[in-house]
Order: C-alpha cells, then sequence, then structure tokens
C-alpha cells in the first residue's frame, strides 16, 4: 500500500514540475512573437559557443575547415530558429494539457486520465528524443575525430541523459497508471469488508429497544379504555378485556315489538 501511494504521489509531482516547466517554456516564445524581436535571442548560448570554436582555433586543436562548417551548422540553426519555436511553442502547449490531465488523475486516482499523458510522452520520446540523440551523437563523433574533445562530449552526454530521465519518469508514471487501479480495488475491498463486520442492528441499539420497548394503547380509546393504577384485577401497565355487559334476557318482552291484532 505504501508504494501505491509513493507513485501516485510521485505522479503528482511529475505533473505539477512539467505543468510549471511548460509554462515557462512557453513564456521565451510568446514574448518574441508578442514583442517582435528576433527568434535568435532565444539562444544566447550561441554567442558563447562561437568564442569557444574561436579559442580553440587559435589554440590549433581545431582545423579551419572544421570551424567554417560547425559555423555554417551554427548559421543555419539561428536562421530556422523560429521553426523550433513554434515547434515548441505546440508541444508545450500540449504538454500542459496533458499535465493537467495527469495532475487531475492522480488526485482523484482516475487511470483513464493517465492514458493521455502516458501515449503523447512515449510519442516525444521515440519521434522527436531518439532522432535527436542520433543526429547528437553523429555531431559528437564528428568533433571527436575533429579533435573537438568538449564538444564532442556535450553532444553525446547532454540529449543522451535527458532522454534516459525522461523515459525514467515515464516508466514511473506507469507504475502510477497500475497502482491507482490497485489502490481503487483495495478501497473498495475495505469498503466491503467493513459492510460484512457491521451488524444490521448494533448490540446497543437492540438492547435500547428491547428495554424501552412499549406500545401506546392510548391511541385507540374504543378498544382499551383507560383503567386507574388501581383497579382490575391486570394492573395498571397492560391491556385489558373488553367491560362486562349484562347479556340481554332470551324472553324481554321489550326486545320484539308485538304485532297488531
Amino acid at each position: 500500500m505504501g508504494c501505491c501511494c509513493g507513485s501516485i504521489f510521485f505522479t503528482r509531482f511529475v505533473a505539477l514540475t512539467g505543468l510549471l516547466i511548460s509554462i515557462a517554456v512557453i513564456v521565451g516564445p510568446a514574448f518574441i512573437f508578442i514583442s517582435g524581436a528576433e527568434f535568435p535571442d532565444l539562444m544566447p548560448l550561441m554567442k558563447d559557443i562561437h568564442k569557444m570554436l574561436e579559442s580553440e582555433y587559435e589554440e590549433k586543436e581545431m582545423s579551419q575547415k572544421t570551424l567554417i562548417q560547425i559555423r555554417q551548422l551554427l548559421n543555419s540553426v539561428n536562421d530556422n530558429a523560429w521553426i523550433g519555436a513554434l515547434v515548441v511553442m505546440i508541444l508545450s502547449g500540449c504538454n500542459i494539457f496533458m499535465d493537467i490531465l495527469l495532475l487531475v488523475g492522480a488526485c482523484c486516482r482516475v487511470r483513464c486520465l493517465f492514458l493521455p499523458w502516458l501515449i503523447f510522452a512515449i510519442l516525444e520520446i521515440l519521434f522527436l528524443g531518439v532522432p535527436i540523440v542520433i543526429f547528437c551523437s553523429l555531431l559528437g563523433t564528428y568533433l571527436y575525430v575533429e579533435g573537438f574533445l568538449i564538444g564532442s562530449i556535450v553532444c553525446f552526454a547532454a540529449p543522451s541523459t535527458i532522454v534516459f530521465f525522461y523515459l525514467l519518469i515515464w516508466f514511473s508514471v506507469l507504475c502510477g497508471y497500475w497502482n491507482a487501479h490497485k489502490a481503487n480495488f483495495n478501497e473498495v475491498d475495505d469498503v466491503s469488508r467493513s459492510c460484512e463486520d457491521q451488524p444490521l442492528i448494533s448490540g446497543e441499539h437492540s438492547q435500547g429497544c428491547s428495554a424501552g420497548t412499549s406500545y401506546n394503547l392510548g391511541q385507540y380509546p374504543q378498544y382499551y379504555p383507560p383503567h386507574s393504577a388501581g383497579g382490575g384485577n391486570g394492573g395498571g401497565g397492560g391491556p385489558s378485556a373488553p367491560p362486562q355487559t349484562t347479556p340481554t334476557e332470551k324472553n324481554n318482552p321489550n326486545l320484539y315489538p308485538t304485532l297488531p291484532a
């Protein structure tokens, strides 16, 4: 039961963290679109990369051909920065919607609300994360061959680490999906067991009913006339028989009227 609660709590944390990250990612491109600034401003690290390449070239750890090719690659990335910003905004908007569904599903333990996030996340890993890892691995191999060791390590390690941790998070949310199902069954079992163990009439209630059971016969005066406390043979508590009356004599001449002669 503790494992179930832990995985569900971690799923809530993942949903909330992903929601905040997606909102933060959308802010930058949205500001560029609204203000009309240049999209290369979204990547301030490009200037530092150019400076690092120049320093490597001056130290003769990189050939001029390699420097030119890397600069061409970076310039093409700058030119197509608006496409990347648009893709990032679309993916972040979808992630916000999926994270909200995941958060509601984790809080209310509704399994079907886990599925959109799980499906969308695995699609991101397969169709976005894997190609980026392959591309960065090829780029890192090229940089290593050209003698740019630091750049090759960064290209190898950074994308692979991000995709690997994202895959671990996906498996953790999948565990929360199954544990939410188990938690629902455990709650149903606990409720059914408590209903089975609880008697229909509790002991105190049954004792109280047996001790205090009485019948109000005063509402039927025509059948049970009131009696005094000391009168009668039956006492004052219980019902009594109807009052005794003298039977009518059979030969009473006033019983049947005489016919005229």
